[in-house]
């Protein structure tokens, strides 16, 4: 009978070392669910913050060409608006449009020549473009 409680009591000690053994590996594997968890919201989080960064920019764009066409389509445009505008569409890669409102801004330029060739220099990154 020692010899069978002996055997019992060495499983009984098998037992509590494997259980401890098997709750120690679902800690772990908590572990690394979490971290995979929190690495996807991460990179969830970063995406979502570019995207929503790069509409805010195109609606800002878009507003101030929306503007800045009104005032060239009044007649009040000056060489100056003409040439932000430009700007705006060359950013919002529309090159005709771009091309057209430079040629306008350099033809109706009245500043002096230096500030001209800020003006001239998208004109022709646009040709070679």
């Amino acid at each position: 009978t020692a010899w069978l409680s002996f055997a019992e009591s060495a499983q009984s000690s098998e037992g509590v070392k494997l259980n401890m053994v098997y709750e120690v590996g679902e800690l772990f594997e908590l572990g690394i669910q979490l971290s995979y968890l929190l690495i996807l919201l991460g990179l969830l989080g970063t995406g979502t913050f570019f995207v929503i960064r790069q509409v805010l920019v195109r609606r800002e764009l878009d507003l101030s060409a929306k503007d800045l066409q009104e005032q060239v389509r009044s007649g009040e445009g000056s060489a100056t608006e003409l040439f932000e505008l430009g700007a705006v569409m060359l950013r919002r890669k529309f090159y005709p449009a771009a091309i057209k409102y430079l040629q306008q801004a350099i033809q109706k330029w009245d500043r002096d020549e230096q500030d001209l060739a800020q003006v001239r220099y998208p004109q022709q990154l646009v040709q070679f473009a």
